[in-house]
């Protein structure tokens, strides 16, 4: 067991509070719950006249149309889009947490508290590795691991002859001794490295 505390307050349970309320929640056409959302977008006001049951896709309406990307994000989790549109949503969600200075990464000591609780609780996704073993695993799997006899390697560095932008092919002259040359030796004995002695 964990002796892990959330520094957040528990949540109420505002659908209970919809409930008691106004009666059992309305159902969609594919048989889905409707969402309960908060009308002044205040999450803490459970007041029953801020509550309001609108169906899933109508909830992620009202969100895109305020730009609450995080809240769009979370919404679309749980419905049938597509992996980039998620993605997308992701994308700016994070972008507006970084912009509002509330982004786990935006601060160091924010990103250390960050980590050290998932750790802490376990959900850490480098613990043990396990994740990074699925993917790789996975891409093994289906041939697309980078390692895998070379050919991504080598077709990175054939385009990179043909752009002219490999260190490899280029000609370099060493500032102290003059030496013109290509390829990573010129950098292994010239450069900062270089011992001829200049008169």
């Amino acid at each position: 067991m964990s002796n892990y505390q959330s520094p957040k307050p528990r949540r109420i349970n505002y659908r209970k509070i919809y409930t008691e309320h106004y009666g059992p929640i309305p159902i969609d056409e594919e048989g889905r719950k409707y969402d309960i959302h908060h009308i002044d977008g205040d999450h803490t006001n459970n007041d029953p006249n801020n509550l309001q049951a609108v169906p899933i896709k109508e909830h992620f309406a009202i969100h895109r149309a305020m730009k609450n990307w995080r809240s769009c994000h979370a919404i679309a989790l749980r419905m049938k889009i597509s992996p980039e549109e998620k993605s997308e949503l992701a994308r700016k969600a994070a972008y507006a947490q970084i912009a509002a200075g509330t982004h786990n990464f935006s601060d160091p000591e924010k990103r250390k508290e960050f980590i050290a609780r998932r750790k802490a609780n376990g959900r850490h996704p480098w613990l043990g590795g396990k994740i990074q073993r699925e993917v790789n695993q996975r891409k093994l799997l289906d041939g697309t691991h980078h390692l895998l006899d070379g050919g991504i390697q080598r077709e990175a560095a054939l385009k990179r002859m043909a752009e002219g932008t490999d260190n490899t092919q280029r000609i370099h002259t060493c500032p102290i001794c003059m030496t013109t040359g290509k390829g990573p030796r010129m950098f292994r004995y010239h450069f900062s490295r270089c011992t001829a002695v200049t008169s």
